[in-house]
């Protein structure tokens, strides 16, 4: 492996980078004016989940190529960008929450009458007897 495949490893890299700034904007453009629906919220959250495991795999393969002496700036950049997939997955799932769900308004619908049931009273009589104390240890092995 040469210097044409970590320029193609690096541009990768750049590449997915640059989609998660696109997701960022997405997702502060609908705090200012909502316009995602729960499809799109769905198919960025899958992106999100490709896009760390493909920065990842992207990860071992620039790891296979350069030196650990010269990864310093390349892990960098790739904490930087893990650390901007968990929070953009938080935010989506903020978004995603304020939509109703079709779960809740079925549920209600269903929920309007309740059955009420009586259960059997159980007595229990208390135990007078005297019994052996033993060990779990003597019960299955008695000698």
């Amino acid at each position: 492996m040469g210097k044409a495949t970590l320029t193609a490893l690096t541009s990768f890299h750049d590449a997915i980078g640059d989609k998660l700034e696109f997701l960022d904007l997405e997702i502060k453009n609908h705090t200012k004016t909502p316009h995602l629906d729960l499809s799109v919220i769905s198919i960025n959250m899958q992106e999100l989940n490709v896009r760390r495991e493909k920065l990842d795999t992207n990860h071992y393969g620039i790891r296979a190529v350069v030196p650990e002496a010269d990864l310093y700036d390349h892990k960098t950049e790739y904490f930087d960008l893990l650390g901007t997939v968990r929070p953009l997955q938080h935010q989506l799932i903020g978004i995603k929450a304020t939509f109703p769900t079709t779960a809740s308004s079925s549920f209600s619908t269903t929920s309007s009458h309740t059955q009420a049931m009586k259960l059997p009273k159980l007595e229990l009589q208390p135990f007078y007897r005297d019994y052996p104390r033993t060990t779990f240890l003597q019960i299955w092995w008695p000698n």
